[in-house]
């Protein structure tokens, strides 16, 4: 038996109102992040691909933005290759090419996952780390034609499934699920998405380039609401991209934080397995690493990178 490990990439969204607003505020008041014109409330939900987005709450951003290979796709998180015992494994690999990941469950807009931070009563730096766990977690690789899933979920307290992060008096039960690093400025993250410390593809140029884009949009737009809901983009971009408020939004693109636990949950569902070339043997935790960073406040999306590894026996 072999560690088969499915890596991938890509952007994600999460309508979040930020501090010093509540972090359940519907519509944001006061942080960085805001839901305007036709957008529904801020759900606080991470949605990992765009078939999970309502049209009304998905900014769309000009293709500059963003590095030329993902000119194409500019959102969702998609499997970039397969390795077994560390090497490249072919077979898997393209039976899980351009495979998509979520984290379920789908649908209703109150039981996605979420960042528990909640202004920071679960969100606070201690020598622990930092405490931010994904609530729910149900992580699913499915192929691009559906005929592969993989899925499996993990509990905050593995000993008590159905127990909230607030029932749960003791912190180290869910530190685990808690990220074990955090980047303030991520070379990495900032990379992802096309921005440099300095240079032509600074955090500046790469807001003054929405700037541009989004004043293009407003000359061209005629709908009342839609306007108004530009130029407060623009505002918004203005005001936390220059001010003394410390620049947040681009700040914000070099944060980056990295989760490493053990899936340890029951509900495990295996589909299509043989074509991988194999067996996923059930009676081991599956192991998930990643990290999140490059959070744009004014898309509401950030970007990701990571693996799943499953014990595997080789056909």
């Amino acid at each position: 038996m072999q560690p088969l490990t499915i890596h991938y990439e890509g952007y994600w969204q999460c309508r979040q109102a930020t501090d010093p607003d509540p972090s359940n505020d519907p519509r944001g008041a006061s942080g960085y992040t805001f839901a305007l014109g036709y957008e529904n409330d801020l759900d606080q939900i991470i949605r990992l691909q765009r078939d999970e987005i309502p049209d009304c709450d998905f900014r769309d951003a000009p293709p500059p933005s963003y590095p030329p290979e993902h000119a194409t796709k500019q959102f969702g998180v998609f499997v970039t290759g397969v390795t077994l015992g560390g090497k490249p494994f072919v077979r898997a690999a393209q039976a899980l090419r351009e495979g998509k990941i979520r984290w379920m469950p789908q649908g209703h807009p109150m039981s996605g996952p979420k960042f528990e931070l909640r202004n920071t009563i679960t969100y606070f730096p201690v020598s622990d780390g930092i405490f931010m766990p994904i609530v729910p977690f149900d992580f699913q690789v499915e192929s691009s034609d559906q005929a592969i899933i993989l899925r499996r979920d993990d509990a905050l307290d593995p000993d008590d499934p159905e127990k909230k992060i607030w029932e749960i008096a003791d912190y180290k039960v869910y530190a685990r699920r808690c990220p074990v690093n955090w980047f303030d400025n991520s070379d990495e993250a900032m990379t992802a998405v096309g921005v440099s410390l300095d240079g032509t593809n600074s955090s500046s140029a790469f807001f003054q380039k929405r700037k541009e884009w989004l004043q293009l949009q407003l000359v061209e737009e005629d709908d009342v609401v839609r306007r108004e809901a530009i130029k407060n983009r623009l505002y918004n971009i203005n005001f936390f991209s220059s001010n003394a408020d410390g620049c947040r939004l681009e700040t914000r693109l070099g944060a980056c934080a990295v989760w490493d636990f053990a899936l340890k949950g029951c509900n495990i569902s295996v589909k299509g397995e043989d074509k991988l070339g194999g067996r996923i043997t059930n009676d081991s935790d599956w192991g998930v690493r990643f990290w999140m960073g490059a959070f744009d406040g004014d898309l509401m999306r950030g970007y990701m990178r990571g693996t799943l590894t499953v014990p595997f026996e080789k056909s």
